[in-house]
C-alpha cells in the first residue's frame, strides 16, 4: 500500500521515529540477520525474576536488567547498536523460568552447544571469544556484578540481585532489536485524505489503519496494541464519511 500510494505522489513520513522491540532471537539457519527472528528473550521483569545480566559488545552492562520501563529498555538497546548478549551460568538456568520464550532449559543447552545463537564455555574468556564479546570487559563485569550481589548495591541501580555467578559452565545468548510494526506511513489531513509532498490532497485517495504508520499515533514511542484502536476508529470514521456522499468524495 505504501509503495502503491508513493508511486502516484503520496508522501511517506515518520521513519525517523523507528523504535524496535527488545531481545529478539535470530533464525537458526540465519544467525547473522537482524531483520527477522524466531523467538524472544524473556527479559521482562514484570513476568519473571531476572537472574542473568545483559552486556554489550564491550562486555559491559549498560542498564539495570530489572528496569521496569519497556521504553527505556528498548532505547538502551538501540543506543548499543541493536545487539546485546544475555549472560548466565548453570545455576541461573531453571526449567520453570525459561530465559527464551518457548525454549526449555535443555533446548538452551543444545543451542549453546551448537554455538550460533547461544554459546557455552567453561570460562568467561572463552565464552566471550565464542560469542563475540570483549573478554576483558566481560570478566571485569562479572566481578563487579558479583560484588553488587554481595553488597546489595548495584552501580546501575538494579534491585533484583538474587544470585551471583558461581562457576562454569557459562552461557551467552545473542539478542537483537526487531521491528514488529512500521513507524513510517502515509501523511494525511484531518479528513484522512492522503497528501503529496507539497501537502496537497491526492484526489480520491484516503488512508486509515496501519498504513498511516505508528509515528502518526505514537510519535517517538512504542506501545504494543496501539495500532489496533486507531485502525478501528479511523476506519469507521472514514467509512462513515465516504458513505455519506460517495460521489462527492
Amino acid at each position: 500500500g505504501l509503495l502503491a500510494a508513493h508511486s502516484i505522489g503520496a508522501e511517506i513520513h515518520g521513519a525517523e521515529y523507528h523504535l524496535p522491540t527488545n531481545a529478539c532471537i535470530p533464525l537458526a539457519d540465519q544467525p547473522g540477520r537482524t531483520d527477522t527472528w524466531e523467538a524472544f528473550g524473556n527479559l521482562i521483569p514484570q513476568t519473571r525474576k531476572i537472574k542473568e545480566i545483559v552486556v554489550n559488545k564491550s562486555g559491559n552492562r549498560f542498564q539495570a536488567e530489572d528496569e521496569p520501563g519497556a521504553d527505556k529498555r528498548e532505547r538502551a538497546l538501540v543506543e548499543e547498536g541493536g545487539r546485546a548478549w544475555v549472560i548466565l551460568d548453570e545455576g541461573m538456568i531453571n526449567d520453570d523460568d525459561p530465559v527464551v520464550i518457548g525454549w526449555s532449559s535443555e533446548m538452551l543447552r543444545e543451542e549453546a552447544a551448537i554455538g550460533s545463537r547461544a554459546w557455552v564455555a567453561d570460562d568467561l574468556t572463552s565464552l566471550a571469544q565464542k560469542s563475540g564479546v570483549d573478554p576483558d570487559g566481560l570478566v571485569d563485569t562479572i566481578k563487579k556484578y558479583n560484588l553488587a550481589v554481595e553488597t546489595g548495591v548495584d552501580p546501575l541501580g538494579r534491585e533484583t540481585l538474587p544470585t551471583p555467578f558461581t562457576g562454569p559452565p557459562y552461557y551467552a545468548i545473542g539478542v537483537h532489536a526487531g521491528a514488529v510494526i512500521g513507524f513510517a506511513g502515509l501523511r494525511v489531513d484531518t479528513d484522512l485524505r492522503v497528501l503529496n509532498a507539497s501537502g496537497i490532497p491526492i484526489q480520491g485517495l484516503y488512508a486509515a489503519g496501519e498504513i498511516l504508520g505508528a509515528s502518526t499515533t505514537m510519535g517517538n514511542g512504542f506501545a504494543g496494541g496501539m495500532m489496533v484502536t486507531p485502525a478501528l476508529t479511523l476506519g469507521r470514521f472514514l467509512g462513515q464519511k465516504l458513505g455519506t456522499n460517495p460521489k462527492k468524495n
